[in-house]
């Protein structure tokens, strides 16, 4: 399950600047403790780069089982041996995820959006409160009554906390604009809300990974506390 020796791996790491990077690696070295890779190379600069301690870092590399798996790490320092190397901390098998295409971890998580469309007699917009969400798309809850326009198709403003390159949530918010497809008939729950489920429709790939982000953060706080 965890990648092998001279296997290539893609780290992505956001600076302080909050700005996504994306590498390549190899693995040179692997212990029960650490992982050690190669300096990475950004993918588009193509030079080395040298990532800095403590910056968390996701992981993805494919398997011989043809799957593809991924694991969020912590960089906790660097060796200097026959190659220069980046050390990671080796992650508990439990926490690394098969993931499949178009599979993306799914968490709940309370989270504030908007939600509008133009119809005829002007703009519509509400308000909402999310119950999961994943990088593909969320469920909601909303007032009842509201009736959608016959396309399904909404726009979001999606009011998610930010998290640092520590994995830390910060007293920030980042504000992810999208545009949604409505998958299942919004469904009353008696307390005079509704549960809409979406996926996303048209979201640019940086916003994408912010939300990947965020459902890591969440489900280590959730790990955390003991509920999963």
């Amino acid at each position: 399950m965890f990648p092998a020796v001279n296997q290539m791996v893609q780290i992505i790491s956001f600076n302080e600047g909050n700005e996504e990077k994306k590498y390549k690696a190899l693995v040179a070295d692997s212990t029960s403790e650490h992982i050690m890779l190669t300096y990475p190379i950004e993918e588009k600069s193509g030079r080395t780069s040298l990532l800095l301690d403590g910056w968390t870092v996701y992981v993805s590399y494919n398997h011989p089982d043809g799957a593809q798996y991924e694991f969020l790490s912590v960089i906790v320092g660097k060796q200097r041996e026959n190659i220069p190397m980046l050390v990671l901390l080796k992650p508990a098998k439990d926490n690394i995820r098969r993931i499949q295409r178009r599979d993306y971890l799914r968490v709940p998580a309370k989270v504030e959006l908007e939600f509008s469309w133009q119809a005829q007699d002007g703009q519509k917009t509400y308000t909402g409160l999310t119950v999961d969400i994943s990088g593909g798309g969320i469920k909601f809850v909303c007032k009842a009554g509201i009736s959608f326009p016959e396309e399904n198709i909404i726009a979001c403003q999606l009011y998610l906390p930010e998290v640092n390159t520590q994995n830390k949530k910060t007293n920030q918010e980042l504000c992810i604009p999208l545009k949604a497809k409505i998958i299942r008939q919004p469904m009353p729950d008696g307390n005079g809300l509704q549960t809409v489920a979406v996926t996303y429709e048209e979201i640019a790939e940086l916003h994408r990974e912010r939300i990947i982000r965020y459902c890591f953060f969440r489900q280590l706080e959730i790990r955390n506390k003991g509920v999963l």
